[in-house]
């Protein structure tokens, strides 16, 4: 009887490792997303009044850029994304239309962005997008 005991344990030891095994990439794949998430969020809150013209500039470039494109919409893959973007984590950049542009730190499953458009002339609307679900204009301050 005491030798049953001890292989169930055994066998529940074995099943247990072999779940955390198989389960440990899964985990590490989510807190991945969420860190990478968390990261554009706390850029996004952190853009301040003199943030804005670097940002305006930047996309500003890229916006005139847009037309020779032959694709419709263009997004620049995390090997051409400037160097300086890529520090913040930045892992794509997508031209929507001839006037937004979106910086992407997270796609896929849930999407966290900064959205650049150009309102009118040299006025320009900045929307963060937390995830799919929420989101706030963060420039002009209302």
């Amino acid at each position: 009887m005491k030798r049953i005991a001890v292989f169930a344990a055994a066998v529940t030891l074995l099943l247990i490792l072999a779940a955390g095994f198989f389960a440990w990439p899964a985990i590490r794949f989510l807190h991945s997303l969420n860190v990478q998430m968390k990261t554009g969020q706390k850029h996004m809150d952190s853009i301040t009044e003199s943030d804005v013209p670097v940002w305006t500039s930047r996309t500003e470039t890229l916006l005139k850029n847009y037309g020779t494109q032959t694709a419709e919409r263009h997004s620049l893959e995390a090997q051409s994304v400037p160097a300086d973007l890529q520090k913040l984590g930045i892992l794509r950049v997508d031209i929507y239309d001839s006037n937004t542009v979106g910086y992407l730190w997270l796609g896929g499953m849930d999407h966290t962005y900064l959205e650049i458009q150009r309102a009118d002339g040299s006025n320009f609307i900045f929307t963060a997008h937390y995830n799919d679900k929420s989101n706030r204009v963060i420039w002009p301050k209302n």
